[in-house]
């Protein structure tokens, strides 16, 4: 069995939008390396952490000074935000708790299609406000999701 897949709250919601596009080269080769993971028709442990994710880690690597995008302020609040919104969806798995720092939750074809109908309706999005790929993945989930790289797109 793999390492679960490290996430904090706001990018466990980018997964369900990305499409390819990123900060760097070396960002988008691994989001996409995750998103492929998340994909997993079988499912996918994510623990929900605080801070810095397997997503940064190509960004941190190659940071310049403390204030980098991840450790931003603006950042955290939009993870403690995120979390709030997510803290509230449903999980109906055997002994899965909830969306929290320290959660390991399992990601199935059906989670990824339930999250995405909450996003679809606004009541996970708490922390997106602001954000400046917001657009984007309103527009994409506007399309059903049309052009996201996760698979379980609903129709």
């Amino acid at each position: 069995m793999s390492a679960p897949i490290r996430l904090r709250p706001h990018h466990f919601l980018c997964t369900l939008t990305y499409g390819g596009a990123g900060y760097t080269p070396e960002f988008v080769t691994n989001m996409d390396a995750i998103v492929a993971r998340l994909g997993d028709p079988s499912g996918v442990d994510v623990l929900i952490v605080d801070g810095p994710d397997d997503i940064c880690a190509p960004m941190m690597q190659c940071r310049a000074h403390e204030s980098f995008h991840c450790l931003n302020e603006s950042v955290i609040e939009r993870d403690r935000l995120t979390l709030e919104g997510l803290s509230h969806a449903v999980i109906d798995q055997p002994g899965a708790r909830k969306f929290e720092v320290g959660a390991t939750i399992r990601v199935t074809p059906e989670l990824i299609r339930r999250l995405r109908e909450e996003f679809e309706k606004r009541t996970i999005r708490a922390g997106c406000p602001g954000c400046e790929w917001e657009p984007r993945c309103t527009e994409r989930a506007n399309g059903k999701f049309s052009g996201a790289k996760l698979g379980a797109r609903h129709s």
